[in-house]
């Protein structure tokens, strides 16, 4: 798999133009906007877990984050080539029956659990992107490595 890699930094250097032009690339209908997220809410990168990082992150999970968690590795699973690395939050709410904010709590301790775990206080297991006004809902980035170790953690 080929990729480009755009940190946050180097995307606000771009025109608002260009931010657009890229992203939607990337994901047809994304909509990138600086304020969506104040307060640094939105920083740090998709970590590149180990295979022992994704043992010890999956170690004690809820169930529901657990459920969220195998929702959004069989999504990547079965998505075509090219958007194969990420995932909708709408689409692993759905496969709960759950609403997107239902979510929230998820997120977060499965924030600050990789956070322990890799002992980074930037680190996301998701780097969720700004809000897409045309499908209502988040994309999130989850580092491809990541991935294979959580589904063996996850005994996928």
């Amino acid at each position: 798999m080929s990729g480009l890699y755009v940190s946050k930094d180097d995307l606000k250097k771009l025109s608002e133009t260009a931010r657009q032009e890229l992203l939607a690339l990337c994901i047809p209908g994304l909509r990138y906007k600086e304020d969506e997220f104040p307060d640094g809410e939105n920083t740090g990168v998709a970590v590149d877990l180990s295979s022992g990082q994704a043992i010890e992150l999956v170690k004690g999970l809820s169930d529901k984050s657990r459920t969220a968690l195998v929702h959004a590795i069989k999504i990547l699973e079965t998505a075509d080539q090219n958007s194969k690395v990420g995932v909708w939050c709408g689409d692993i709410a759905k496969k709960m029956n759950i609403e997107v904010e239902d979510l929230r709590g998820v997120w977060s301790g499965l924030t600050r659990r990789t956070r322990r775990v890799t002992n980074n206080p930037e680190a996301r297991l998701i780097h969720w992107l700004n809000w897409d006004y045309d499908r209502e809902d988040y994309f999130g980035f989850i580092h491809p490595t990541t991935v294979s170790n959580l589904k063996r953690a996850l005994d996928m």
